[in-house]
């Protein structure tokens, strides 16, 4: 019994037989022309597989690929006249392409764009029958953008600082401004897709949100590094591409976008920029009550002038209770918004002094936590008043304008790789900071060509707490990055000398010197272990406490724990009190055994009185026992070595 399926199977086994016994050219199997609207694309026609490259074009705002002619001609005389059914198209600029290419007979090479992309998926989705080829172009423009976007951006623009690059080789093929244009263009099309979920799955993908965090950056590193400021910034776009730039707008962003771009870490510029961006948008679109809150907290209060974060808590005030009068109060350095205080009794003019926000001002009033809680960068800054009344001391502030370069030693041994030339700084004054780089070329020596500077703010060991905020702006990826160190020196402009082998600075020992304990640098190995290139980094020396710690701002991760300096201040205060004495007097061996002879004597009780007291108080005889106090605390200097290919801000 021969089953139905077999039967057709043989039918069609016998006509294939025959219609291979017919002459050349008769019994060949019918295939749609090429340009035919069912026509699907052909891989032995034109290699499609090759990706396409896509272009900024920066007069018409829009990433751009052209298909080749011959792709052109088919799409153009075969697919566009069915793509669309109802014209105009809603989409004003697929209409004005659709005009261009199909209605006004435009002679030349198809062009695709970033403009219309979503509008031409949305169309190519409803008949995708009717266009093939165009369809496949689409694709390939989507998949051309995608890649400019994964490895964006292509080249960074020249400027003063970058790695290896001195100030006169300035040659970039891309400007500042031309890639602040290409960013706003990609993050518009990201959110044009998110509007049209299905149109593009890029909108969607692990590779846009990644695109997002990395255009953030390149926001505030336009502001910070390249002078195109948050304020500036409408008013640039706005007048680019013959005003296509309006959209482009961050004032023309919503409350999610900005508050995302006010949380970044990186590269952020000075705070009080981005206070006024904040304080312009929010007035431009009318904040909700609710988000007032929210754009307080992205704020970091640290690094705000007292007289902004007045203004600031006067904004609060109006926002969630109108214009009713409120308590004036004091608000701290570094209180966020949803902390209550207790009432002032400074009058009506304690608003307008600036020193009612200082920490050390008097008649302050305790504070207690609010139904919000306490943002973190609230326990992370300084002049932080306890909840038990007790206040905190502010740290002292090293500024970067008084960094100086460290020359090196006669003895170092990688003196003759030394290039002073190649390492430039400049100073802001209005800033009070310091940008340094490195731009020396190490061929033999990895490290050889490192450079050290120094500031000149002494600080004393007896007691208080001193502050560096730094930040790496490139060159984490260089051969010799992993020799970047920030410590404490004694008497760092005496010179310096770097070893071959790894990180750290040192000098020849001297009297009394005796190993890596005492000598006169202090590597603290928590700063490369926090380091990240764009964050900010804020290094605290405690001398009360005897400890230094390490912390990112805004915090990106959990602080690491506070390195101790108890060892090593002991040590070089032993170092100091021996220097104090006469020449020779603790290298005479007879006056050693005599002095630990009779504190031996007094440890037995055989000597007391009087006489114990003369040799428990005489410097030399504590010295030789290892526990005496100089008489003036030693003064420490914070220092920087910058490797080769780096460049460093210092606040």
């Amino acid at each position: 019994k021969v089953s139905s399926f077999h039967r057709v199977r043989c039918s069609r086994r016998r006509s294939w037989e025959a219609m291979a016994t017919l002459p050349r050219g008769q019994g060949q199997v019918y295939a749609s022309p090429q340009h035919h609207l069912w026509a699907a694309p052909s891989p032995g026609r034109r290699d499609l597989g090759n990706p396409a490259e896509a272009a900024f074009d920066v007069k018409a705002l829009a990433f751009v690929v052209q298909l080749d002619p011959e792709t052109s001609e088919t799409v153009i005389a075969y697919e566009l006249p069915s793509l669309c059914e109802w014209r105009p198209h809603e989409d004003i600029e697929v209409e004005t392409w659709l005009q261009r290419w199909l209605d006004q007979g435009h002679d030349g090479v198809l062009q695709l764009n970033s403009r219309i992309v979503v509008g031409l998926a949305q169309l190519i989705a409803e008949q995708p029958e009717v266009c093939p080829w165009l369809r496949r172009e689409v694709e390939r423009l989507e998949q051309a953008i995608a890649a400019r976007l994964r490895n964006w951006p292509p080249t960074e623009p020249s400027r003063k600082g970058l790695p290896r690059t001195a100030p006169d080789a300035l040659n970039s093929p891309c400007t500042a401004e031309e890639l602040e244009l290409e960013l706003y263009v990609a993050l518009d099309l990201l959110a044009q897709a998110e509007s049209f979920p299905g149109s593009w799955e890029l909108a969607s993908s692990d590779l846009a949100e990644q695109f997002r965090q990395v255009a953030f950056g390149w926001i505030f590193k336009l502001d910070s590094l390249y002078g195109l400021s948050l304020q500036g910034q409408p008013d640039r776009v706005s007048a680019a591409g013959g005003g296509l730039g309006a959209s482009l707008s961050l004032v023309a962003w919503d409350s999610k976008q900005v508050l995302e771009l006010l949380a970044c870490p990186f590269f952020r510029p000075p705070e009080i920029t981005i206070w006024q961006f904040s304080r312009r948008w929010r007035n431009s679109q009318g904040a909700a009550k609710s988000e007032a809150k929210e754009f307080a907290e992205a704020l970091l209060w640290e690094l705000l002038p007292p007289e902004k974060r007045m203004e600031e808590e006067r904004e609060e005030q109006r926002v969630l209770y109108g214009q009713r009068a409120r308590p004036k109060f004091r608000r701290s350095a570094t209180m966020p918004l949803g902390l209550k205080a207790v009432e002032a009794d400074d009058g009506p003019e304690a608003e307008t002094r600036d020193d009612v926000l200082s920490p050390t001002s008097r008649g302050r009033r305790s504070l207690s936590v609010g139904d919000a809680g306490i943002h973190p960068s609230f326990t992370a800054g300084i002049g932080i008043e306890k909840f038990d009344g007790e206040t905190e001391p502010e740290a002292d502030r090293v500024f970067g304008q008084s960094f100086r370069r460290v020359p090196r030693q006669q003895g170092c041994q990688s003196r003759a790789f030394d290039d002073p030339d190649a390492f430039f700084t400049e100073v802001d004054d209005r800033r009070g900071g310091l940008r340094c780089w490195n731009a020396a070329g190490e061929k033999d020596i990895i490290g050889a060509a490192r450079q050290m500077v120094a500031s000149t703010t002494a600080m004393s060991s007896a007691g208080g707490r001193y502050r560096l905020d730094l930040r790496v702006s490139s060159g984490t990826d260089a051969e010799a990055a992993h020799l970047f160190e920030v410590g404490l020196a004694s008497e760092p402009f005496l010179g310096v000398s770097f070893r071959v082998n790894g990180p750290g600075a040192e000098r020849p020992a001297e009297f009394p010197e005796t190993d890596d304990k005492d000598e006169p640098f202090f590597r603290l190995v928590a700063v490369p272990d926090t380091l990240l290139e764009g964050v900010r980094i804020v290094i605290e020396v405690d001398f009360t406490a005897r400890t230094a710690s390490v912390r990112n701002l805004p915090r990106t991760e959990e602080p690491q724990e506070p390195t101790p300096l108890g060892a090593w201040l002991d040590a070089r205060a032993m170092i100091r009190a021996v220097r104090a004495r006469p020449a020779g007097e603790l290298n005479d061996q007879l006056f050693r055994e005599h002095a630990e002879h009779l504190h031996d004597l007094i440890d037995q009780g055989h000597l007391d009185g009087e006489l114990a007291g003369v040799v428990l108080d005489d410097a030399g005889a504590r010295c030789v026992r290892g526990v005496c106090v100089p008489e003036h605390p030693e003064d420490y200097h914070f220092y920087v070595v910058v490797p080769a290919g780096m460049e460093l801000e210092i606040f």
